[in-house]
């Protein structure tokens, strides 16, 4: 058995969508099923031997993709894009489709698994036999799509996702759109829907083997954030606040691993802090690793999403799987909570926290949660959907009942 993951980012850079098929391919590979994966390189052709499969890339250089000198290249690049979008580029999907003919001919795969986002993933995919789309991304419930201009050319999303769902052989949701794709116009297509989750609960080695010197006595607490931080969606403003106000009662050291447009509200708060939350920039995995693995408390910030989006931050399976204690900061629309409560090491801060509740529920909680931890077993045991085997299942036995069906 041997599948094809499509994407647009894989090797080098380490993205949630990149992350969540690594994370596949290889409880896939422990099942005894081979996974390559097709990504956008420098290159066509051959990229590696990966640990998991082997991995291919097309070189489809798309100025759009890089930074606009003057108003001339804009234009040229985005008035033709009027007319194709949601997909980007046409070029692109025949440059993926091109690779994926070859290589299934060489290969024979018993699926093709498209990701959704960009668009032309699995536009590029969805023309072959065996072709699963694994959603990661919504095409219409997606807050991308929501605003400005896109938001009137939605007929052509809803347009090109009945395209796409007719085509596919096996429809892969995740939790948090199940409300959405429960409505009446998608029951059509529920005999070839399954739901699942993010695929990042993993048991890491959490043990510290790093120095102390973020640590400024063994009385201090360090905290640490990583992730997007967004004006829009996922601001820091509240959390930045709460931390201040847990200064006054432990000494407290917080360190932000971010990236997005809210550093200038971080570097403020450094300066009124002195140092006591810290920016510490966007870093290598490694380097992150090695911080969390020392970190006392995980921050986490809900998403500030509307309408009926409640798609759920894969850094939140991701902390859980530390079995760490986390400070979250409510959001909208925030499915993140209801994970949290069922985690149980956890505290939610409302958006409308008050001083005193800090003092009376945050601090207790931080006093009284130093140096717990969750076992990985438990965690299991509550988000079973959130390990990267139960994905693996989902398309394992999609490829069995097909076999079975034509015999």
């Amino acid at each position: 058995m041997k599948v094809l993951f499509v994407t647009k980012e894989y090797l080098p850079k380490t993205t949630p969508p990149g992350l969540c098929i690594m994370h596949v391919q290889k409880a896939l590979l422990d099942k005894g099923v081979i996974s390559d994966v097709l990504m956008v390189g420098d290159e066509e052709g051959l990229y590696s031997h990966g640990e998991f499969g082997d991995v291919f890339s097309i070189k489809s250089e798309i100025s759009f993709e890089k930074k606009k000198e003057n108003i001339t290249d804009y234009l040229k690049v985005h008035i033709p894009m009027l007319f194709t979008w949601p997909v980007p580029s046409n070029k692109r999907v025949n440059d993926y489709r091109r690779m994926i003919e070859q290589l299934n001919q060489e290969r024979r795969y018993d699926a093709i698994i498209g990701t959704m986002f960009p668009p032309d993933v699995c536009v590029a995919c969805s023309v072959f036999d065996h072709f699963i789309y694994y959603e990661l991304d919504s095409l219409i419930n997606n807050p991308m799509y929501k605003s400005g201009l896109k938001k009137y050319l939605r007929h052509r999303l809803i347009k090109l996702e009945k395209k796409l769902f007719d085509n596919a052989e096996l429809i892969i949701h995740l939790n948090h759109n199940r409300i959405f794709y429960g409505k009446e116009r998608y029951k059509k297509y529920s005999v070839k829907s399954v739901y699942t989750d993010i695929p990042y609960l993993i048991e890491t080695d959490t043990t510290s083997v790093t120095d102390e010197e973020d640590k400024g006595s063994q009385d201090q607490i360090l905290m640490v954030y990583s992730g997007l931080l967004s004006k829009d969606y996922r601001p820091p403003h509240k959390l930045i606040d709460v931390i201040k106000e847990i200064s006054k009662y432990v000494d407290v050291k917080c360190l932000f691993f971010s990236r997005g447009d809210c550093e200038e509200a971080l570097r403020q708060a450094e300066k009124e802090t002195s140092g006591g939350i810290r920016r510490m920039g966007y870093v290598s995995q490694e380097t992150l690793a090695a911080y969390t693995k020392k970190a006392d408390f995980l921050l986490d910030i809900g998403n500030q999403l509307t309408g009926e989006d409640y798609s759920l931050p894969s850094k939140v399976i991701d902390y859980m799987s530390m079995g760490k204690p986390i400070i979250h900061m409510n959001g909208v629309n925030d499915s993140a909570k209801d994970y949290l409560e069922k985690y149980g090491l956890a505290i939610n801060i409302p958006d409308d926290f008050s001083e005193k509740y800090v003092e009376q529920k945050v601090v207790p909680f931080i006093m009284e949660s130093k140096g717990k931890k969750k076992a990985f077993s438990d965690v299991v045991k509550k988000f079973p959907q959130n390990t990267p085997e139960y994905t693996a299942d989902i398309i394992i036995n999609a490829i069995k009942l097909r076999s079975a069906s034509k015999q």
